[in-house]
């Protein structure tokens, strides 16, 4: 399978002052100037294999281009159907985390009176991804929008229609698109030491010292968190839906206990990881655990409204 990096133009003035910047022009400031030209030297500094750049037609990503192409060598050609999305009534104005502009984005056939529906955006980023991603042979780097990351988020993700609308990517951050990157871990390990605190005793259980079966669970959901974290987009983070255990041998406090995930299928927002337990003196539980991708923001808020409730 293919795949492509991304980034998204430096800082620009409307930027800095929190306005809604689509297709209307707005310069980059020195710091984002800056931050093009450290995207540069990462990309340079890795050893990125990148044989062409693709841009947004419109200055700011253009100038980022041409910053990321003087430090790399790489070669970039304009590519208008990653121009950012067209916010019509919406240009211009500020905050950028408006609730009705928030509510817009989710409206998928609204034009913004006057400007371009999102299933238009959509089918003109949709076919360039679908060409990139055939095209096995080159790796592109794509120089484009925050506007435009959401569409490419939801050509790879399965997202509701208020994650989509709160897809966010910070100015600048070199990601990879597409098929995962081979540095990324499929395994990860994370060892407690069981105190007086995480014993069977401390719930009531049959009095024992020794570690309890929902400690045990705590430490596989913490382990998978850790694993899941390399591969969040900005603004997302993990909750867990589903985990399944079999507690095998006990461990007496003052033994380490290692708990070890592997990821074993993605598909969309879901990630299923398989966890084994070990102590000291060998397996003690394993099992299996489902955690999902969310809205840091959108979860927040969540839990805050039904706080008040």
């Amino acid at each position: 399978m293919a795949h492509f990096y991304f980034v998204r133009h430096g800082e620009t003035e409307w930027n800095k002052a929190d306005r809604i910047c689509g297709i209307s022009e707005s310069p980059l400031t020195e710091r984002g100037r800056q931050q093009a030209a450290e995207a540069g030297e990462y990309i340079k500094a890795q050893g990125l294999r990148i044989d062409e750049i693709l841009f947004s037609p419109l200055g700011r990503a253009k100038e980022t281009a041409s910053i990321i192409s003087g430090i790399t060598g790489i070669p970039m050609r304009e590519e208008k159907r990653i121009r950012e999305h067209n916010f019509g009534k919406f240009e211009g104005t500020s905050p950028k985390d408006a609730p009705d502009f928030i509510l817009a984005k989710q409206n998928f056939a609204n034009d913004f009176e006057g400007g371009e529906s999102l299933f238009r955006v959509a089918q003109r980023v949709y076919n360039v991804l679908d060409e990139i991603m055939a095209d096995e042979t080159r790796v592109y780097l794509l120089v484009a929008h925050g506007g435009i990351f959401r569409f490419i988020r939801s050509y790879f993700e399965n997202l509701t229609n208020e994650e989509f609308a709160r897809s966010l990517i910070a100015n600048c951050k070199v990601l990879r698109m597409g098929d995962p990157a081979p540095d990324k871990p499929l395994e990860h390990s994370l060892t407690w030491e069981v105190t007086d605190e995480m014993t069977a005793k401390r719930i009531g259980s049959a009095g024992s010292k020794i570690l309890s079966t929902p400690n045990m669970v705590a430490l596989m959901e913490a382990c998978a968190l850790e694993l899941a974290k390399e591969y969040l987009s900005e603004g997302q983070t993990t909750v867990g839906a589903e985990v399944s255990c079999r507690h095998l041998a006990p461990t007496p406090v003052g033994m380490k206990v290692t708990a070890t995930a592997k990821l074993k299928k993605t598909e969309g927002r879901k990630m299923w990881f398989d966890i084994e337990v070990h102590d000291e003196k060998g397996l003690c539980g394993k099992g299996s655990h489902l955690r999902v991708k969310v809205n840091s923001k959108a979860m927040k808020d969540k839990g805050a409204a039904k706080a008040q409730t």
